[in-house]
């Protein structure tokens, strides 16, 4: 017998399947680049607004609640207020840098962005990839 939530589960379930394919059915994708940036069609505030996102679910895995518990509700204000001010100033001061940089040697990832200014090769692009991989532990 199928339940009214196992038939919400069920429904939810195909929508986001759906929702991953038929884009990709739609206009494939053709480039790397595209695959990887979107084709640098994203803007500015999209791009934020993503960082934001990945920041606020990192903190809420990394002992957020912990935190809210141990000092209270208050504590949560001031952290997002510092969060959003700190990420702002580095969005204005870095983010267009980066971005034409990005644009102009058509980097996909951040290591390119490193290995280009510190003139890495290989080693370099592996060292940094095993960098990144180890800084997600925790998140994982």
């Amino acid at each position: 017998m199928v339940t009214p939530e196992l038939l919400a589960l069920i429904i939810w379930s195909v929508i986001v399947v759906l929702s991953g394919i038929i884009p990709c059915v739609v206009r494939p994708v053709r480039e790397r680049e595209e695959y990887g940036v979107a084709g640098r069609r994203v803007s500015w505030l999209r791009s934020y607004l993503t960082a934001h996102a990945t920041q606020l679910s990192a903190a809420t895995f990394m002992g957020f609640p912990g935190l809210i518990y141990a000092l209270g509700i208050a504590i949560s204000y001031a952290h997002y207020i510092a969060y959003m001010i700190g990420s702002c100033a580095f969005w204005v001061t870095f983010g267009a840098l980066v971005w034409r940089l990005a644009k102009k040697y058509r980097f996909l990832t951040p290591t390119d962005i490193l290995a280009w200014y510190y003139g890495g090769g290989s080693l370099f692009r592996i060292f940094t990839a095993l960098l990144y991989i180890i800084s997600v532990i925790p998140y994982i």
